[in-house]
């Protein structure tokens, strides 16, 4: 008798049918393939953890350390402590070395397909980091001994607090000595700029969870070349700084106000002057008058037959010392301010001769702040001193007796506040300078001819250039007496069309007066127009102008001029259509150079080429490439 638990043991018993899957019934498992599977799995995977995971986790925990060394330099900075700065590039430095021994860990990637390229940026960038560590160093070493006389302090030595003259007489005295070391620092930043060459930042993503990482590897490369490319440059500034603020002999500089509300070829009329003689990075005098003083007050002996523009449209029989910058070249006009300037009674040579005007003034302001001169009531502020500036020059064209001199004592002010303006306004300073040289509100000539170079070479000489390609310069000359230039707009557009083997271009110059009629201020704009195009360039039509254009040559340029005129709240336009010289336009692309008259305002410009439009503000000049 079967007991009771196997009855019911049968009574739940069944037998699986039997599943016929094609795949399965063919494949006959093997332990010894399943454990080699497996194994291989297992082997493989060791690796990949102890030859990329195990290394890439150490690259990225040092990253840490190295962000905290960014931090405590960026404080020694902020602190003025000198020695925390060195120390804090050494712990940099160090940094990037563990980097870099780490990654070496991955080396075998490199022959690795796609993986290879990677391996070989990150060796790059590791090894522009080394090198500009080392420049880093470099410059720190140089700059420390005498860290103190630019407000750092070290361990040996506490900051010594200088202001004004001071401040910058120490920058004098150690510029010289850091320019000794500079060509080492050179050779690690143009290894550090050949590295990041190697870098092709189109391998990387525009961004990653929101971050930035194209963009910034093309940053990096663009800074790091700029600054190899202009070092030599730097180093020679360096060299020369003390020469330009007489510490080797006593330098004098005439500084010339251009009124660009009444424009003239060079950015301006010449309304004033002043005299500034430095020495040992100080001034040391200073003097200061109107132009209408040295023609009239203070007058040459003779004075040559006025040119024809002049004659025709100021009514004048002689060429007076404030007409004298007739050309758009401001070398050259400066050189004919020089021939007048010399034959005046009492006047010193000069250095050089640099032009400012009403934009740079007011630009300053908006850094400096409100500048006190003595005998005003009311404060000079980037609100109002172009106002100002323009009161005062009405009065000296007047010629009112009893006439106060602004510039000088205006210029005197603005420069005794840059002296001693605190350490958190540079690079606002610095950055509003830089903007005014490149806008053409700031103009210099030099009569020794390596700083002459130095001044063509960074464009802050005013000079019209060569250039292989197309070129528009437009040139104004505001001969109605009054400064019209604070209302009047210009929009220009130009349209090349290809004729068989010839290229037609049109520029059409649309001028806006926007103000209404004073008789002190506004009595319309009587505006003798140069238009710069290349050498060769043959007129077909024109219309708009007064007078019939005429073509000429002139800096190496054809030169198609004009005369307009521009009513108060009125319009007026001068169009030119001419043929372009054989061999200006290639075939691959349209290049064009635009060249700024230095005191304009940013007009609005159209470049038409074959169809194809850019638009943008003149601000400053620019190369156009249409392809």
């Amino acid at each position: 008798m079967k007991s009771i638990n196997q009855s019911r043991k049968a009574s739940f018993s069944f037998n699986l049918p039997k599943i016929n899957i094609p795949f399965m019934s063919k494949f006959k498992f093997n332990k010894k393939i399943l454990l080699w599977v497996f194994g291989a799995t297992a082997i493989i995977g060791l690796v990949l953890f102890f030859l990329i995971i195990i290394p890439v986790k150490n690259i990225f925990s040092s990253t840490a350390s190295l962000n905290e060394h960014i931090k405590y330099t960026k404080d020694g900075f902020l602190l003025q402590n000198m020695t925390q700065v060195k120390r804090g590039v050494g712990y940099l430095k160090e940094d990037v070395l563990t980097v870099e021994a780490k990654t070496k860990k991955l080396s075998w990637t490199k022959f690795v397909p796609f993986l290879g390229m990677y391996y070989k940026d990150a060796e790059s960038g590791l090894s522009a980091a080394n090198h500009l560590t080392t420049s880093a160093l470099l410059l720190v070493d140089s700059i420390y001994p005498n860290a103190n006389l630019l407000g750092f302090s070290t361990d040996e030595k506490a900051s010594t607090p200088l202001y004004g003259p001071e401040k910058v007489k120490a920058l004098v005295t150690l510029f010289p000595k850091v320019a000794e070391d500079m060509d080492e620092i050179g050779i690690e930043l143009a290894s550090a700029s050949s590295d990041l060459d190697k870098i092709n930042p189109n391998r990387y993503p525009k961004s990653v969870r929101g971050k930035d990482v194209r963009g910034q590897i093309l940053s990096l490369r663009s800074v790091v070349s700029g600054i190899n490319t202009s070092f030599p440059d730097i180093k020679r500034l360096f060299e020369i700084f003390p020469v330009l603020t007489g510490n080797s002999s006593p330098m004098r500089y005439l500084v010339l106000f251009q009124n660009d509300k009444e424009i003239r070829p060079t950015g301006g009329f010449w309304t004033a002057y002043a005299l500034f003689t430095f020495q040992n990075a100080q001034i040391v005098s200073s003097a200061s008058g109107d132009m209408y003083m040295l023609d009239i007050d203070n007058k040459a002996g003779a004075y040559p037959p006025a040119p024809a523009p002049i004659k025709a449209y100021l009514k004048l029989d002689d060429w007076y010392i404030r007409d004298s910058n007739l050309s758009p070249d401001y070398k050259v006009s400066t050189d004919t301010l020089m021939d007048f300037w010399m034959r005046v009674p009492g006047v010193p040579a000069v250095d050089g001769v640099i032009a400012v005007d009403t934009q740079f003034v007011q630009g300053l302001l908006r850094v400096l702040g409100d500048v006190a001169v003595t005998g005003y009531s009311t404060p000079f502020t980037s609100e109002n001193v172009v106002h100002e500036l323009e009161l005062y020059a009405n009065v000296l064209r007047k010629m009112e007796k009893g006439r106060k001199d602004i510039l000088g004592a205006l210029m005197n002010e603005i420069i005794n506040r840059a002296y001693g303006m605190p350490s958190g306004k540079y690079d606002d300073f610095l950055k509003e300078i830089g903007a005014l040289l490149s806008e053409k509100h700031i103009l210099m000539r030099f009569f020794d001819a390596d700083l002459q170079t130095l001044a063509e070479h960074y464009k802050v000489a005013g000079r019209l250039v060569s250039y292989k390609g197309d070129y528009l310069h437009i040139n104004d000359s505001n001969f109605g007496g009054r400064k019209a230039n604070w209302w009047i707009t210009e929009f220009v557009t130009q349209e090349i069309v290809k004729r068989g083997d010839i290229y037609e271009k049109v520029v059409t110059i649309d001028y806006e007066n926007t103000g209404e009629y004073d008789a002190e201020w506004n009595t319309g704009y009587r505006d003798w127009v140069r238009v710069y195009v290349p050498e060769g360039a043959k007129l077909i039509d024109s219309s708009g102008s007064l007078n019939t254009v005429t073509s000429s040559t002139d800096l190496g340029k054809t030169v198609f001029t004009g005369y307009m005129a521009v009513d108060p709240l009125k319009k007026a336009t001068l169009t030119l259509k001419y043929e372009l010289p054989v061999g200006v336009v290639e075939e691959d692309a349209y290049k064009l150079l635009i060249q700024k008259q230095p005191g304009t305002d940013a007009f609005d410009y159209v470049v038409g080429f074959l169809g194809k439009k850019e638009s943008f503000k003149l601000k400053t000049d620019r190369e156009v490439v249409i392809k």
